[in-house]
């Protein structure tokens, strides 16, 4: 099936397809859906597919799928269902096809799924790579697998393994209206179900600024409900959010807000220790080019995989390094889908990005308190302290002010995209009540981008806490003597601010035990 334009496909009374290879009767092994172009498939009785395969060993290529949508179920770019794996030998291939603008929105919690995978195969044998999946929607879900928008589904509700994602580029973003479930929603650029084993991803951008516009949602890049030992390798991925709602992965059973946090809990197969978190540079919503002339990790940030092929628009990768690259780069693939001439980070390009004690979770704050940073290493290269020594320095305004002791970083390295706090020497004066800003920032000579030099002011509560008055109250009691063991009195306390209160009690006003 090649070279052909489907569109315009309307069905009120069912499911509704662009494309389908089918393994019914005889079966189709080995088939070829490629160079199609498949366009405003709808449906108000079912799910609406643009390609839709069960054949075993089929290539999926350089298809453009685009506005596909269902009023009643979920709509999917391209879907791969049982029976949909390679053979021993004959991979099934989804490459370079580009998928836009799917949606599922019937108010029960359905969505768009970019790329969804349940092929129900051990050793699925199974390529997936140079794919753009953009602009999805739904009224969303609060699960992954059942109603929540995402850009690359594997769902292993039945096992499979042996799947490979290698140079795809994921990105949801804009707003979504809820449906009848409005909480817990979840989106996800990637999203991978506890029956999924030996997986191999590498070389992604998996980016997530998608919101809810009410309710609560959570937007992922990467979501895996299946553990550490369900990933062969998973390495050289750039992983991003944005927005109040963006956390950045949900990872061995918890959420990884940053990418060093990620790493700990992926590290244990040394896992993703090259993977970055930076927002690439794409084109537009729906065109997932980067843009030329823009610093990006993306630029030489992956690592040489051949079965991954040409890129999306079938320019060869490698061999590398690339020859006449005008920017700088061309010594390794670049992340994503789209391979180019693009500008990589700057060889030195350090940021502050958290103040990470004082917390601002703390019930009391003291008059010396211990002032902790995140550094973070933006560039594409390890940084050697030692040739590269690095200054951080700041100071904290509010009722108490503290001029901070510059520290200075000159033994060590820091490797590219990861991050190490960096601890002052001298404590800053929180003993008094009322919003105190820390202004604190890093200095090392060719630092090629000073945007990111300073600790941030937003969101909210980034780069500011806010002790409050404590007062203690009056406590009083209902009796103020009780006989027996059947008699009792209510305590009560009024006029208590902050803190927590713990009651107890003493049968001599020296030693004092808790209450429960």
């Amino acid at each position: 099936v090649t070279g052909n334009t489907v569109q315009n496909v309307v069905n009120s009374a069912a499911a509704n397809y662009g494309i389908i290879l089918s393994n019914n009767n005889a079966g189709i092994t080995g088939g070829t859906v490629s160079g199609n172009t498949v366009s405003n498939v709808s449906s108000s009785g079912g799910g609406a597919y643009g390609i839709s395969s069960v054949a075993s060993s089929a290539t999926l290529s350089a298809n453009m799928v685009s506005s596909v949508s269902s009023t009643s179920s979920y709509a999917y770019g391209v879907y791969l269902g049982v029976g949909s794996a390679g053979t021993t030998g004959t991979p099934a291939v989804v490459d370079r096809n580009k998928i836009a603008t799917l949606t599922g929105t019937n108010a029960g919690g359905y969505t768009g799924y970019g790329i969804y995978v349940a092929t129900g195969t051990a050793n699925a044998n199974l390529r997936i790579s140079n794919n753009f999946v953009a602009d999805l929607r739904g009224t969303g879900y609060s699960g992954i697998a059942n109603g929540g928008i995402i850009g690359i589904l594997l769902n292993g509700s039945t096992a499979q393994s042996g799947i490979s994602l290698y140079n795809n580029s994921v990105s949801l973003t804009g707003s979504y209206t809820p449906g009848t479930t409005s909480t817990g929603l979840i989106t996800a650029a990637l999203a991978v179900t506890s029956g999924n084993t030996g997986l191999d991803i590498r070389n992604n951008i998996f980016s997530n600024t998608l919101a809810s516009s009410s309710g609560t949602s959570t937007s992922y890049a990467f979501y895996s409900a299946a553990p550490q030992a369900a990933y062969t390798t998973v390495n050289y991925n750039d992983y991003y959010v944005g927005g109040t709602q963006g956390v950045l992965a949900y990872f061995a059973s918890g959420n990884r807000t940053t990418l060093s946090a990620l790493q700990n809990a992926t590290t244990g197969t040394n896992q993703d220790l090259n993977s970055v978190s930076s927002a690439a540079p794409f084109t537009s919503t729906t065109d997932l080019h980067l843009t030329a002339g823009t610093q990006t990790l993306a630029e030489s940030g992956g690592v040489v995989i051949a079965a991954a092929g040409n890129d999306v628009d079938n320019q060869a990768r490698g061999p590398y390094p690339l020859a006449a690259q005008l920017n700088g780069g061309g010594t390794a693939p670049d992340l994503g889908a789209d391979e180019g001439d693009f500008t990589p980070r700057p060889v030195l390009d350090l940021g502050i990005t958290a103040l990470t004690s004082p917390t601002a979770t703390q019930v009391c704050y003291t008059a010396a308190e211990t002032v902790t940073v995140t550094l973070r290493n933006f560039s594409s290269q390890t940084i050697n302290f030692a040739t590269n020594p690095s200054t951080v320095s700041g100071s904290v305004s509010g009722p108490n002010n503290t001029t901070l002791t510059p520290v200075v970083l000159s033994t060590g390295t820091l490797a590219a995209g990861a991050t190490q706090n960096v601890t002052f020497l001298t404590p800053a004066n929180l003993g008094t009540a009322g919003t105190y800003t820390f202004n604190i920032s890093v200095a090392v000579t060719g630092d090629g981008d000073n945007t990111n030099d300073a600790l941030p002011g937003t969101p909210a509560g980034t780069n500011t806490r806010t002790p409050v008055t404590l007062t203690a109250g009056t406590a009083s009691a209902s009796a103020s003597t009780v006989c027996g063991t059947s008699s009792t009195t209510t305590l009560t306390l009024t006029g208590s601010a902050g803190g927590n209160i713990q009651w107890q009690s003493s049968t001599d006003n020296l030693l004092f035990n808790d209450i429960s």
